[in-house]
């Protein structure tokens, strides 16, 4: 499930539910009451970058991204959906104006992107709006449809690197011939990450995310003064990297008087309601205590708020949540998953924290195996675990991946390496130049660390990831050879040079912060494409691949199999077709956890 938005003329709250690789709108009345599908035959999907930013709601009108990239209308009450965009290029990010006439999105056409206005009734052709920046990200409306303001930066930066907020004044004459006022950049910069630009409902102020302190921290700008401070300034991030559109960490209540927050505390994230006067902020009374992951918060026009939450023995669910003198109801909308799993077999994570010899922390979740119908002698085998991105963050909720692997007998621990987002700009930057180097360094010094605490087995370290995860496998298996008894690949980079030639728009510079920018750089790509360093691999190598991701192509998995098959090195290759950069279809994940148990028992569990 993702992106509950409330229709705040009606009070229906409409949600994605991706089923079977399929997106699906669902939608519910006040009550949250007998929910149903809302679209039919659509495959409702924003497509550009990594996706997101996937419909909006207002009125009583659905709007969303889906089949060819065209954007379609779909009234909430009956009937079938109409597209209202014809279906070149890809659109995402839909929002309606407050008078109803226009719809403003992000469109992505012939390599260029930029803010595109469109009919509500598709009565006409889209027409380009803003444009010039090399990435745009949420457009919004003021509430008297007066103003509008956005998110875009430039290559090389990645959105967290730096991005800029800018505004506009539009009118109904300017919007029919395609313009708008003149633009001002109002935050942000270079060096400075701004996100998530909401209008207050009295339409006074603008509030947005900056990270110029060194962590995301809610800003207000008056409108009238033209001034912009701090609402907070805490050590504690308040948004993340925006990897998707449609991100939202918080939102205004609709009195003005309050925002509703997210508050991610060292990974473990807290509901907090700030004053928009003073910055006082507090938690509601025992909400923290049963939730400890929180994502997309989005309030009604009666102050109900909507939001996905899990901790670590409950999957994700949907929740309606009102908030009357600091104490909280809370309503269970829909359940992501079975939660008939009895506690007993679920592993709950402990935080890892072990000070390097830097003297840096290094963040991970460590959950010990935990079947009660079975023991072992001896210490577990451990799965350690990469994330993607780099610069994204694992949280602690109930990850079905995790508790299959410690409920048969395998220990997991999850690495938010130096890089990772959730602790600050500086602890992000870490990984700044040394992309292949600390992530590897630190998913050996925690499995050492765990290892010394005699919790896991030193003969049977296993290390696993995907994307930019599963390029940190290949390198730690060619760097440090004989630690990690076997790898598990998923569509992972072997070659850097491969990768800045044919990955997707939105990281085609990314490596320029991680490792350097070409040709001066081409040394040091060379040192860290485990390609050109794979006769060092020593150990099995497990590798899987989408046919059709177009951010990791199957060449980089095809080179690396073919440099272990030369070496004879023990190693199988699970090509999926119709899949991209990451599993969506049933068949695909059960075959995906088929393989990887196979693989397990023969190299690891009965290996000895």
């Amino acid at each position: 499930m993702s992106e509950p938005r409330w229709d705040r003329n009606s009070d229906s709250l409409v949600w994605l539910e991706q089923k079977d690789g399929q997106g699906t709108l669902m939608v519910c009345d006040d009550s949250g009451d007998s929910p149903r599908e809302l679209t039919f035959g659509q495959n409702v999907r924003g497509k550009i970058g990594y996706g997101g930013g996937n419909f909006c709601v207002s009125n009583g009108l659905v709007v969303f991204a889906g089949n060819e990239g065209k954007l379609f209308r779909q009234e909430i009450a009956d009937g079938f959906c109409t597209a209202i965009t014809p279906g070149f290029g890809q659109s995402a990010s839909p929002q309606i104006s407050p008078n109803g006439k226009w719809i403003v999105f992000v469109y992505e056409l012939d390599g260029e992107n930029g803010l595109a206005l469109v009919p509500t009734d598709g009565s006409r052709w889209p027409q380009k709006l803003v444009s010039g920046a090399d990435f745009y990200f949420d457009p919004r409306w003021s509430p008297d449809g007066k103003l509008l303001s956005w998110i875009c930066w430039d290559h090389p930066n990645m959105p967290w690197d730096g991005s800029i907020l800018q505004l506009t004044t539009v009118s109904e004459k300017a919007l029919s011939q395609g313009q708008t006022g003149k633009i001002r950049t109002i935050a942000g910069g270079k060096n400075i990450s701004v996100l998530q630009p909401e209008f207050s409902p009295q339409g006074d102020k603008l509030a947005y995310l900056s990270d110029e302190s060194g962590w995301y921290n809610l800003h207000l700008y008056d409108l009238e003064s033209k001034k912009s401070l701090p609402l907070l300034e805490k050590k504690a991030e308040y948004g993340g990297p925006t990897w998707v559109l449609g991100m939202r960490w918080y939102d205004w209540m609709p009195d003005g008087q309050e925002l509703i927050a997210i508050k991610n505390e060292r990974g473990f994230c807290i509901l907090q309601c700030i004053d928009a006067k003073s910055g006082h902020a507090f938690s509601p009374e025992g909400f923290q205590k049963q939730y400890s992951y929180l994502e997309s918060i989005h309030v009604s026009s009666k102050g109900k708020i909507a939001l996905l939450a899990a901790d670590p023995g409950t999957p994700k669910r949907l929740l309606r949540v009102s908030i009357k003198k600091r104490v909280p109801a809370v309503q269970v909308l829909r359940r992501s998953a079975n939660e008939q799993i009895p506690k007993s077999y679920i592993s709950y994570p402990e935080s890892v924290l072990p000070k390097n010899q830097k003297g840096q922390s290094v963040h991970g979740l460590f959950f010990p195996p935990k079947n009660p119908q079975f023991e072992s002698g001896g210490l577990p085998p451990l799965i350690i675990q990469i994330h993607g991105g780099p610069t994204s963050q694992v949280f602690p909720f109930l990850n079905g991946e995790i508790q299959y692997f410690t409920s048969r007998g395998f220990a997991f621990l999850n690495l938010n390496y130096r890089g990772s987002s959730g602790y600050g700009r500086e602890y992000r930057d870490l990984l700044k130049g040394q992309w292949g180097v600390v992530d590897v360094e630190d998913a050996v010094f925690v499995a050492s660390h765990l290892v010394e605490q005699k919790r896991v087995d030193p003969e049977r370290l296993v290390i696993k990831g995907g994307s930019a995860g599963g390029y940190t496998v290949l390198q730690a298996m060619v760097r440090h050879p004989d630690f990690f008894c076997a790898g598990i690949c998923s569509y992972g980079i072997s070659n850097l040079f491969n990768l800045v030639k044919d990955t997707h728009k939105f990281e085609l510079h990314y490596t320029d912060s991680l490792i350097g920018v070409l040709p001066e750089a081409m040394a040091l790509f060379h040192e860290r494409s485990p390609l050109f360093s794979a006769d060092q691999i020593r150990h099995p190598l497990l590798l899987f691949q989408g046919e059709e991701d177009t951010v990791v192509p199957k060449n980089q998995a095809e080179a690396i199999i073919e440099a272990l098959r030369q070496n004879g090195i023990p190693h199988e290759y699970h090509l999926f077709p119709g899949e991209g950069h990451g599993w969506r279809k049933q068949r695909t994940i059960l075959r995906y956890f088929e393989e990887m148990s196979i693989f397990l028992e023969k190299y690891i569990v009965f290996a000895r």
